[in-house]
């Protein structure tokens, strides 16, 4: 795209040629006409301005275009009396040249006051309405000033030329000008590549024909006409920039803004993702630490009833310390592969419990489910608490045997099951004595919405085990 526009831009530059060419033969022969040519041109390229972007309405994303559109209404306004006041066009009577000069400075003043302003409030929502109003408000009383008092300073003396106010007030201007050229320079973000080289461009010739505006002694003067010439061309760079770029071509803008908050989100997500790994991680490390408490003080109670209560604690513990480990390796925001995080859990239990040397075997058969943090350490704790039970009570005497677990899909929900092929003693779920192991599984399953069933040997297959269904929403 870049370029398109640089030849566009390029092609502008013979028109622009010709134009200066012809208008300097026309102000020798004609100021008063080259004038006029020259401020309607830029009165209804202020107008345009306004009248396009009020028409895109809301397609103008940027407050920045929406401000200005506002805006050059009001200045074209300023621009439209600089021209019926100067001299020669006899339209108002007892007026001088420097009513036509006040005007300019006045509607100069607004333009630079209207770009700061548009800068500041560029990210945010701009009424048109609400900018419209004061506006008007300011216009209307600087046209009251200007034609019915004597408030507004002097620009211009007859046969004196430029007054310190009007030079002084250009100057100011034309360094505005300047500073907010170098603005676009520098500063890359929020404006596209294009939008960005037509302002300064726009900026450039503004300041440029501010200190043309300096030097005239003479209204009709050669350094009158250079500022004239510099400023329409500025005003035809700006109406190409907010008009076509802004609203006949909105996607570079557009772009460029979901460009930005693409950027934006993609920060905000990489740093989030840092924050939960540096949590889980600090999760972890603070269950691990609780659970090397806990066996320190189990290695003490071997064979009682505390040391095996506090086995058992430090096994759940260690089903939801698996989740953070999970969590914190992978850095995905709360969610896990439940696969991987049943199989590494199924071999810290068959480690701790020691069952034999193989004599016990276990099988996971769950395909890769990524499911959220929270479902997986419910699910994990329940596992837990039956494998436990299956390793501890299912295989006395030395009886080889396996204990599986696997998850399908039905519909809308996840199967998962539990089985063992041991002596199959009880359909219930065999604990401490207090029972906290039922509890527990029961309490999970009902807030996870799921459903508890105890498989009959026709279920299993087997003529003895214990097995277990476990229905939740997917």
């Amino acid at each position: 795209m870049e370029p398109k526009s640089s030849k566009d831009d390029a092609l502008l530059l013979v028109p622009v040629v010709v134009f200066v060419v012809l208008s300097y033969f026309v102000s020798g022969a004609n100021f008063l006409f080259f004038h006029i040519i020259i401020e309607f041109i830029v009165v209804l390229t202020a107008f345009g301005i306004s009248v396009l972007t009020l028409t895109a309405g809301d397609k103008v994303e940027s407050g920045f275009l929406r401000f200005i559109g506002s805006a050059f209404l009001w200045i074209g306004i300023l621009e439209l009396f600089h021209t019926l006041t100067y001299r020669g066009m006899n339209i108002f009577a007892g007026l001088d040249s420097n009513h036509p000069t006040q005007f300019w400075i006045a509607a100069r003043w607004m333009e630079v006051v209207t770009f700061i302003l548009a800068l500041l409030w560029r990210k945010a929502f701009v009424s048109h309405r609400r900018v419209s109003l004061v506006y008007a408000f300011i216009t209307t009383l600087g046209v009251y000033v200007i034609l019915m008092t004597t408030w507004f300073p002097d620009c211009y003396i007859e046969g004196e030329g430029l007054t310190q106010f009007k030079k002084v007030s250009e100057y100011l201007i034309s360094g505005v000008f300047l500073f907010l050229m170098l603005h676009f320079v520098f500063i890359k973000k929020d404006f596209s590549n294009d939008i960005r080289r037509q302002m300064v461009l726009a900026l450039l010739f503004a300041g440029l024909a501010e200190i043309f505006f300096t030097f005239y002694i003479s209204v009709y003067g050669i350094s009158n006409y250079i500022g004239h010439v510099l400023k329409i061309i500025s005003v035809v760079i700006i109406f190409k920039a907010i008009v076509h770029k802004g609203i006949r071509e909105p996607q570079d803008i557009l772009y460029y803004n979901l460009l930005q908050k693409e950027e934006a989100l993609k920060a905000a997500l990489e740093e989030k993702e840092v924050l939960m790994r540096e949590i889980h991680h600090r999760v972890k490390n603070s269950l691990a630490l609780v659970a090397s408490f806990i066996d320190f003080e189990s290695k003490g109670n071997d064979g009682g009833e505390c040391g095996k209560k506090m086995n058992s604690l430090q096994e759940r513990i260690k089903s939801v310390l698996l989740i953070h480990e999970q969590l914190s390796s992978t850095g995905e925001a709360g969610q896990l592969d439940f696969s991987i995080y049943v199989k590494d859990l199924v071999e810290n239990l068959f480690l701790s419990a020691d069952p034999g040397k193989g004599r016990v075997k276990w099988k996971v058969e769950i395909p890769s489910i990524i499911m959220s943090a929270k479902k997986a350490m419910s699910l994990g704790i329940i596992i837990n608490e039956i494998v436990t039970n299956s390793i501890k009570y299912a295989f006395p005497d030395n009886r080889n045997g396996t204990i599986r677990i696997t998850m399908k899909r039905q519909a809308d929900k996840h199967e998962l099951i539990i089985e063992d092929d041991g002596v199959g003693s009880t359909r219930t779920v065999k604990s401490d004595s207090s029972g906290l192991g039922k509890i527990i599984i029961t309490s999970l399953v009902e807030q996870l919405d799921g459903t508890l069933h105890v498989l009959q040997e026709a279920d299993t297959g087997n003529y003895s085990g214990t097995g277990y269904l476990i229905k939740i929403p997917v």
